[in-house]
């Protein structure tokens, strides 16, 4: 019998097992999956690092930076602002304070009205005086009607907000919670959208380092709990005092009501030549067709691409009624409408449909975590949808356990 038994080895069970490390407590973690991550992993294809889903570290994360050694994860930024494709042309947009290249091309650019880029400037020194409880705890409404009060024309909310804030939020309508919206902005605004040297997986690999290898199972599907008690599809039974799910919970308690998910599909071409050689995000500016932002990954972090070769990765939103060949065709035909017959030459390597990728966040409570009968629900179906917010639930409820609270 253990102390505790966390299910699942995604960020929100792998910080709560790294604190309880930490301070010498007996648990248990299991792993449905042949290794950890969850959701943030990567896979090696012909040399090429694929992230499951376009996936970057915001450093500005509170919690990241307390449980995250940035250094050894040799990170490589971004570019503040993007580069939007709008009207069959490309145009940059950025912070000039952050970037002062780019302040020309962003003062310039026709995507935003001059009282656009004031606002832009006048909202991020509104949010950089506030603290993130104070933004999560603010009257809420959707993020399209908070850039429409705060006075942003709609030219900038179609071709700036709505593919940025899809390709954050995984839908294009803009109904996720203005303290999302806030939180996002915040947070880009004062630190950096980064990628590790070994793909995104290098983050929670980096959390499994700290965990004793004995406490780890993998390969481990849960098939039901009651109280104290895990039982495994394999017949397995493991008791704790205290049982933490880390997942989605709906899979194997019949009580507990489906969680709603966004949906991406991501898919991975490989080019000779980049057509972009600057590490910023590109937007689909223009409102129609599947893709909704693209970048040349190697030209951010180049150890995702071999040498002399370059890694593009597309980002969709939802997953299309269509079959794969369909949307890699469709996919093909929009970058060649906006890289010209260059984009002829780049190969398709491979797609994820990833269905459950992120909890709707319509209306957003910064922390639905529960605790009932010792058993304890923690991770992104019970918060909302950022690496942030799920390690601030594991943080809480490891200091809980430790100092004896929860029980």
């Amino acid at each position: 019998m253990s102390d505790i038994i966390i299910i699942g080895a995604g960020i929100g069970g792998l910080c709560t097992a790294v604190q309880l490390e930490a301070e010498g407590k007996d648990f248990l973690l299991l792993e449905a999956t042949d290794r950890v991550g969850g959701l943030v992993k990567t896979d090696v294809v012909d040399g090429f690092l694929l992230d499951r889903g376009f996936q970057v570290l915001q450093t500005a994360y509170p919690e990241a930076q307390e449980m995250l050694d940035y250094d050894a994860l040799h990170l490589k930024k971004f570019k503040s602002g993007a580069v939007i494709q709008y009207k069959n042309d490309f145009t940059e947009i950025a912070d000039p304070f952050r970037d002062p290249s780019a302040l020309l091309q962003s003062l310039f650019s026709p995507i935003a009205t001059p009282s656009d880029k004031i606002k832009m400037l006048t909202l991020k020194q509104r949010l950089k005086s506030k603290t993130v409880d104070e933004i999560l705890n603010e009257k809420e409404t959707t993020s399209l009607k908070f850039l429409k009060d705060y006075g942003f024309s709609n030219r900038i909310i179609e071709s700036f907000f709505t593919p940025f804030l899809g390709g954050i939020f995984l839908e294009r309508k803009l109904k996720t919670s203005s303290r999302m919206f806030c939180f996002v902005f915040k947070m880009f605004s004062e630190g950096d959208a980064a990628l590790p040297a070994n793909g995104i997986e290098a983050i929670p690999r980096q959390l499994a380092s700290k965990i004793d290898p004995s406490k780890i199972k993998l390969n481990s599907t849960v098939k039901s709990i009651t109280k104290n008690k895990v039982t495994l599809e394999n017949g397995e039974e493991f008791t704790a005092e205290n049982i933490v799910i880390a997942c989605d919970p709906s899979s194997f308690m019949k009580d507990v009501p489906k969680t709603k998910y966004q949906s991406v599909t991501n898919l991975y071409f490989t080019a000779e030549e980049a057509a972009l050689k600057k590490p910023y995000l590109i937007l689909n500016g223009n409102g129609g067709g599947l893709i909704n932002n693209l970048v040349f990954l190697n030209q951010i972090q180049a150890t995702y691409a071999p040498e002399g070769k370059n890694l593009i990765s597309v980002s969709v939103i939802g997953n299309p009624n269509l079959s794969d060949q369909q949307i890699i065709d469709g996919v093909t035909e929009e970058m060649q409408d906006w890289f010209g017959p260059v984009a002829n030459l780049w190969k398709f390597l491979k797609m994820y449909r990833i269905k459950n990728s992120l909890p709707e966040n319509y209306a957003l409570n910064a922390n639905r975590s529960q605790s009932e009968n010792g058993i304890h629900t923690i991770g992104a179906s019970t918060s909302f949808g950022s690496l942030n917010a799920v390690m601030h639930q594991a943080r809480m409820l490891s200091s809980k356990f430790v100092s004896g609270t929860e029980a």
